[in-house]
This record gives structure tokens, C-alpha cells and sequence, in this order.
């Protein structure tokens, strides 16, 4: 008698799990699923752009994405707005790309409580001049539909591969707004995406340091990152192995800053002697290091751009020399 009625207890309590299951599940196509979004500050809102796939997209046809936008006090408030519009509810968890302005950079406390919003913290941050732009772009032809997350993330890692691009996820820049810390953040400008970095500061100097494809190079060359290519002599030059030391001189406001590079000549140029590309890498790259550090301090952004605290008026002692190995196009 005793196990009929634990049986019988059973039996209610899964049914009444599953009835309570059945009213809160959310199906497929009540959820609008997020592929990228952007997230900007306007007269003191929250701006959230989303791109989702589309419902329509026929299984055995390439995805179609939708844009869609959203306005409140902050992220939740925002994205309550675009549920409310299309009677669907986001899914943040398959998003791979969060394009953030300078605005929304700078808004640190924002910023960790996107942790909280069941975002991957893997997911990729750029920053852009206007999110809802980058996101809404359409492809070229007759088409002219909306330019999906994969295409973008196929980009984002050709520029890496060419050491033009360093990988920054939402859990980075969580950190560094947790410890009021400066970065370097992947940019979209210019009509690019991957183009360049931002540079960011966390003084009163509310302001990013747009950096060139090249500069951006330098940057993750003085982060000891590998892969950065240089056009030397007419022929190309790609980075193997990068080695620095980077330090301050008490006293006398100096930062003395020694890289070593161990690379490989990819493509010929006007030269057949690898000394020259040498000679030659060694010079281009301490002129474009030293106008790229002056550029940083112009604006403050120093620290950002090497890792090293410095007061105005400091002088910079850049030492460079690269090695090139043999390859099979130079004897």
C-alpha cells in the first residue's frame, strides 16, 4: 500500500511538472535567435541593435537575417522594447559578434552587467562609430540582403591571419571595465570591418584613438603577437616570432622599448639579399613605432598602446631588429 501511494505521488508530481512545463516552454518561432548586435548611447538611452535569422530561411538555402532596434533606459530595457514590437522573445545565446560605440565603451557598469544577460562571455567585441550602420549593411548584387555573422567572423579572421587583428571578447573588455584597466578593441570604420583598433583610456579623456590596419600591427607586435605582415622593398614580410622588453626609466621619463623579430620573406621584391629587407624592415618599422607612439601620447593613450603608464613629455627610445630566415624564393 505504501509504494502504491509513493507511486501515485509520483505520478502527480510529473504531471504537474510537465503541465508547468508546457505553459513556460518557449518554442523555435517565438524566439528571435541573435547572431550579432550593437549597442550604442543616444541623449542618455540604450540603443540595442539586433540581427536575427530569419524564420523564413529555407533549410537548404543560405540563412536570411533581419535587423531590428531597440531603445530604454538600459540593455534589458532595450531589449524588452524589441520583444515588445515583434511579440518574440531574443536569444542572446548564439550571438558571436557585439559591435559597441564609444559611448557604450566608456559605460563601464553597463558593460558587466552584460554578463548577466546569458551572452557567451567568447563572444567577439568591436567597436564602431555607429553599430545599427555595421549591422544593417547589406551585400553588393541584386540580392542585397542583409551581410550575415559568418561573413563578418570569415573577415575578422583573415585580418588576424595577417596580424592585423587581435581577438577581444566580451569577457576582456568585462575585465578590463572591471579593473578600470586601458585596451585596444578591434574597430569598423571606413566601411571596414577589421580595418583597424581603437585605443581606449579610463581618465577624463572620454575618447578613442583610431589606429590604422598597419598600426594595429604594431600594437599586437608590442604585445609579443605573431602573424603581422609588412610590405618591405616591394616584397612582403610576415612576423614568426616577436620578443620585446618594454620598461620606464626612473627618473628621467623615458620608455625605452627593444623588439625582436624573427620573420619570414613570403614574397620577393626589389632585393635579393635578405640583409637588405633587413636593413630595411628595421627602419620602417622604428619610423611607423615612433610616429605611432606619438600619436598615443597626443591623446593620452600611451598606456593603452603599450601596457606602460607614462607622463606627458616622455621621450621614446625604440630599438628594432629583425631577423629574416632564408626562404625557397632567395638564395
Amino acid at each position: 500500500m505504501k509504494k502504491l501511494k509513493t507511486a501515485a505521488v509520483t505520478a502527480v508530481m510529473i504531471g504537474i511538472c510537465s503541465l508547468l512545463g508546457g505553459c513556460t516552454a518557449v518554442q523555435v518561432n517565438e524566439r528571435m535567435y541573435v547572431q550579432m548586435m550593437g549597442l550604442s548611447e543616444e541623449d542618455g538611452e540604450c540603443v540595442l541593435c539586433v540581427q536575427v535569422c530569419s524564420t523564413e530561411s529555407a533549410p537548404d538555402e543560405p540563412p536570411v537575417y533581419e535587423f531590428y532596434e531597440g531603445r530604454g533606459e538600459g540593455f534589458r530595457q532595450a531589449a524588452a522594447d524589441i520583444e515588445q514590437k515583434n511579440g518574440r522573445e531574443l536569444f542572446f545565446g548564439h550571438c558571436t559578434l557585439a559591435a559597441l560605440d564609444k559611448n557604450f565603451l566608456y559605460s563601464t557598469e553597463d558593460i558587466k552587467l552584460l554578463m548577466g544577460e546569458r551572452i557567451s562571455p567568447g563572444c567577439r567585441v568591436c567597436c564602431s562609430d555607429d553599430p545599427g550602420e555595421f549591422l544593417s549593411r547589406k551585400s553588393s548584387g541584386e540580392s542585397e540582403k542583409n551581410i550575415g555573422a559568418d561573413v563578418i567572423s570569415g573577415e575578422l579572421d583573415q585580418y588576424e591571419k595577417r596580424g592585423q587583428y587581435k581577438e577581444v571578447t566580451l569577457k576582456d573588455v568585462c575585465i578590463m571595465a572591471d579593473k578600470a584597466a586601458p585596451g585596444v578593441l578591434p574597430a569598423f570604420f571606413d566601411e571596414k570591418i577589421g580595418s583597424g583598433a581603437v585605443a581606449f583610456s579610463t581618465g577624463e579623456n572620454k575618447e578613442v584613438l583610431y589606429l590604422s590596419a598597419n598600426e594595429t600591427a604594431l600594437c599586437n607586435m608590442l604585445k609579443e603577437e605573431n602573424g603581422a605582415e609588412f610590405s618591405v622593398l616591394g616584397g612582403t614580410v610576415k612576423t614568426d616570432k616577436v620578443s620585446n622588453a618594454v620598461y620606464l626609466q626612473t627618473g628621467e621619463n623615458i620608455l625605452n622599448i627593444s623588439i625582436n623579430a624573427e620573420c619570414t620573406l613570403t614574397e620577393t621584391g626589389n632585393s635579393h639579399s635578405l640583409s637588405d629587407y633587413e636593413t630595411e624592415a628595421e627602419n620602417a618599422i622604428t619610423a611607423a613605432l615612433s610616429e605611432l607612439l606619438n600619436k598615443a601620447e597626443a591623446s593620452e593613450m600611451t598606456e593603452a598602446v603599450t601596457g606602460v603608464k607614462t607622463e606627458k613629455g616622455t621621450v621614446f627610445n625604440c630599438n628594432v631588429n629583425v631577423k629574416i630566415k632564408s626562404s625557397d624564393r632567395i638564395r
